[in-house]
């Protein structure tokens, strides 16, 4: 395990349920979560191997395992948002977990381009679920969400011709701005966001530009330096803003 500490935060190349295991209950303000797929042995994405399960019942457990060790490490009150395939939803009701399910919200891709098929609907949106540790919400800035667009979030894809943090740089990387509207509504200034499997580190960009403080988390160690860059380039974002 590698731990890289900065100003506002930390960025932990380490296995998830190991490090969450070594942080105290109650220590987190808000989590996003992007988790692994159950991706099966002998399936590559964007051809590359990511996120490989056995089992199904690998995979659950694996997913029941983080659950718990994130309502553990958040604080009483406060929320988790989950990115989850509309694949696998029905699974999901099936996990034990011991959240407060109070929303599911939808995340619409606009810019997500699939060739037609004459054998099914066009698959251009994610689920959201929006979790919370206890019945009572204690941090909830309504006042940054727009009265016509409340549980359906339109934001684009990232790809690789994009400029700057959404120029795509990640099998399943996610828009910063939509993280950024999960912060400002879910967390306040310098209030700790943690993101388990950080990928290239979307959460901690956003949480940077949002005057958070941020824990990413990567077993992966190919992705430290992608992160420690895109979180270099927010800064410079940052200060661009000041002129």
């Amino acid at each position: 395990m590698e731990r890289i500490e900065l100003a506002d935060g930390q960025v932990i190349i380490g296995d998830a349920l190991e490090v969450m295991k070594q942080m105290e209950a109650s220590s987190v303000d808000l989590i996003v979560v992007d988790p692994p797929y159950n991706v099966l042995e002998g399936f590559d994405l964007d051809n590359v191997r990511w996120d490989v399960f056995s089992t199904l019942a690998d995979y659950v457990k694996f997913t029941e395992a983080w659950i718990q060790e994130c309502f553990r490490v958040l604080k009483p009150g406060r929320q988790m948002y989950v990115f989850w395939s509309q694949k696998y939803l029905p699974l999901f009701f099936k996990l034990r977990n011991p959240f407060t399910l109070k929303k599911i919200l939808v995340w619409h891709r606009p810019n997500l381009v699939r060739k037609f098929t004459s054998r099914t609907w066009v698959y251009t949106y994610d689920f959201i679920f929006y979790l919370s540790k206890g019945e009572h919400v204690k941090v909830f800035n309504a006042s940054f969400l727009k009265r016509e667009n409340v549980d359906v979030i339109q934001c684009a894809l990232p790809q690789s011709n994009f400029k700057g943090l959404d120029r795509r740089v990640h099998p399943t990387q996610k828009p910063v701005e939509l993280i950024k509207l999960f912060i400002k509504i879910s967390s306040n200034p310098g209030e700790v966001v943690m993101d388990p499997f950080a990928g290239s580190g979307t959460t901690g960009v956003a949480a940077r530009l949002m005057n958070r403080r941020f824990i990413l988390i990567e077993k992966d160690s190919k992705w430290k330096d992608v992160i420690l860059a895109r979180l270099n380039e927010a800064n410079l974002g940052m200060r661009l803003e000041d002129f």
